[in-house]
């Protein structure tokens, strides 16, 4: 049996809705409506406004996460700006590592020295050391060899306090490099000392500059021993360093000491008075690898649209380190890449098949293209300008390397702008999606020329 057919009842809002012989709107009820939903439109605006404020509080809130790609002193530009308080507190610790570079550039000499040809066959009538006394009779020549042998031993105690040093700043486990005061055989192939970003090493130097170190080879009337035994050896390191025969024996093994990190020979006297204190630019040019993610915090006297509270992670550039960049790529705001333009004639320590230069072209393509970062800003340096400027001025042709470059002219101007455009292209081809490409010309050894870069990242938006 079918069911009796039913009539829609008025009641049915539907109904009301679609029947068309419900009367129209009358001007009242016209403007009543309108005058509700401008009131609502209004209601509307103001929530979204409230909700878009309090995101950009939140974002204030959350600290700005900063990733360094490549290089410590990046992070001591920061320090030195934005924490200049307790960067004055810090910096007097640096001494110690500026010394040890010091020292670390008279081993490499004398090991040099020693594997040199010069060692066992040039004759010199000149004493590499203090002129002997006056006689009626000329002394007799000497050989290079016994000239060496006599300053090698006036300065093996500085060798002993670097071993010192380096046994208190970094055991054996974390340089990965023996301690010992004999010269090495491969002086161009001593590795660097690192010392464990969460290892206490801060610590052990704030301790030796307050004298608390130990050496039975200084003046007791030093406090601090080290700063003793090289004031003591002052003359002995500068006769090392401006002797005629040395400087050739540096040339012909191709030895580019002043270019190395942590070079300081030239402000021996200086760094050699009892009173010495580090500047910023020492600090800058202080070398002490570091191995391990360094955490930096600040706040900002004067917030801008980023927020007032930063955290900078200093991860290093090195291969062994690279594994340790991936927890940190998520919910970073931006990163910075130092690539080292001055390396275009180096090879990797870890690889020597492989060019510096390639290498770090190759890890930016790795960063521009990976997906957790598409949306993050990525800041090039083009880094050690200086540096690369001498090598190019000192006639070292940049197509013997880089062969693409052809036979454009061998000066900085032109290449930097070829590689910032080889850079560039980089970028653009391996961004997931379109964003800008920011890129200073930098040379962060030097305070007074990085601090309008370090400021405009951190003031401004990289530009």
């Amino acid at each position: 049996m079918m069911p009796a057919r039913t009539h829609p009842s008025s009641d049915d809002p539907l109904t009301r809705a679609l029947n068309d012989s419900i009367g129209e709107e009358s001007d009242a009820e016209r403007d009543l409506r309108l005058k509700k939903e401008i009131e609502a439109r209004v209601l509307s605006d103001t929530i979204d406004e409230a909700i878009k404020q309090e995101k950009a509080i939140l974002k204030k809130q959350r600290p700005v996460k900063i990733l360094l790609l490549g290089k410590s002193t990046a992070l001591k530009n920061f320090q030195i700006i934005h924490t200049p308080q307790a960067w004055a507190a810090e910096r007097i610790s640096w001494r110690t590592v500026v010394q040890l570079n010091l020292i670390r550039s008279v081993r490499i000499i004398l090991e040099t020295i020693l594997n040199s040809q010069s060692f066992s066959s040039r004759r010199h009538s000149l004493p590499l050391s203090t002129s002997p006394e006056r006689s009626h009779s000329p002394p007799p020549p000497i050989t290079f060899r016994q000239r060496y042998i006599e300053l090698e031993g006036r300065l093996r105690p500085l060798l002993a306090i670097e071993d010192s040093l380096i046994q208190r700043l970094a055991p054996d486990n974390e340089t990965g490099e023996p301690t010992t005061n004999r010269l090495s055989p491969h002086p161009q192939k001593l590795r660097e000392i690192s010392v464990n970003a969460l290892s206490s090493w801060k610590n052990v130097l704030s301790k030796l500059v307050n004298g608390e170190g130990s050496s039975g080879d200084c003046p007791s009337s030093y406090k601090d021993p080290i700063s003793g035994l090289i004031a003591s050896m002052k003359q002995d390191i500068r006769t090392l360093w401006t002797d005629p025969e040395v400087r050739s024996v540096i040339q012909r093994s191709k030895l580019r000491i002043e270019d190395l990190p942590g070079f300081f020979l030239n402000d021996l006297d200086r760094i050699a008075s009892p009173d010495y204190m580090p500047s910023d630019d020492d600090v800058l040019k202080a070398r002490l690898k570091t191995v391990g993610v360094t955490e930096y915090r600040f706040t900002r006297e004067t917030p801008n649209m980023f927020g007032s509270d930063w955290r900078i992670y200093d991860v290093g550039g090195s291969r062994t380190q690279r594994a340790a960049w991936a927890p940190y790529f998520q919910d970073v705001d931006a990163i910075i890449f130092l690539a080292p333009i001055s390396v275009f004639d180096q090879v990797l320590v870890e690889d020597p098949g492989v060019n510096r230069l390639e290498d770090t072209v190759l890890l930016w393509k790795q960063v521009c293209s990976h997906p957790f970062l598409k949306k993050c800003n990525i800041i090039l340096f083009m880094n050690k300008t200086d540096l690369m400027a001498k090598k190019l001025e000192s006639g070292i042709r940049l197509n013997r390397y880089i062969p693409s470059y052809g036979e454009r002219a061998n000066d900085f101007k032109t290449a930097s702008s070829y590689l910032q455009r080889k850079f560039q292209v980089i970028f653009n081809a391996n961004s997931p999606e379109p964003r800008q490409f920011y890129c200073h010309m930098t040379s962060l050894t030097d305070m007074h020329a990085s601090a309008k870069v370090i400021a405009s990242v951190t003031y401004g938006t990289g530009r």
